[in-house]
């Protein structure tokens, strides 16, 4: 989903209802209780890749509509290890927040190998959503 605006229009195709908050983003919507999502995305690991940043490393910003519904994200390494398990993205009701995923990981990343991540939207309310945007991976590069 694009946009979650009522009127979306050309001009901002993002938009969330928020002034100033663009976002690309995935909706769960269920129309009945307690239905989950599951999302598997794949990103290569950079040929300059030389290690993770030494904070905030691995970042991602979900959205909920209350308590009940959740976005978590687990993070695989390049040998397949799971790096961070279920880190909640989405800490605050109606609004996109910004969390980490994995503050300083840990595990094997190989350059031009593939990392994974696991995205849960989780909805315990009929017509309630869950959001995932972003996922931002802040990385040093060799030399």
């Amino acid at each position: 989903n694009l946009n979650s605006a009522a009127t979306p229009t050309d001009a901002a195709p993002c938009d969330n209802d928020v002034a100033g908050e663009e976002h690309n983003y995935y909706t769960w919507t269920s129309s009945s209780a307690t239905q989950d999502y599951t999302i598997w995305v794949r990103w290569q690991v950079p040929q300059d890749f030389g290690a993770w940043a030494a904070a905030d490393a691995v970042q991602a910003y979900g959205w909920r509509t209350g308590t009940s519904e959740a976005v978590k994200i687990s993070l695989y390494d390049t040998a397949g290890t799971a790096d961070a398990t279920d880190a909640s993205v989405a800490s605050t009701n109606i609004a996109w927040t910004l969390n980490d995923v994995d503050d300083a990981p840990a595990g094997t990343y190989t350059q031009g190998s593939y990392i994974t991540f696991k995205i849960q939207m989780e909805v315990s309310t009929a017509n309630n959503d869950a959001k995932v945007g972003e996922i931002i991976l802040s990385y040093l590069r060799r030399n």
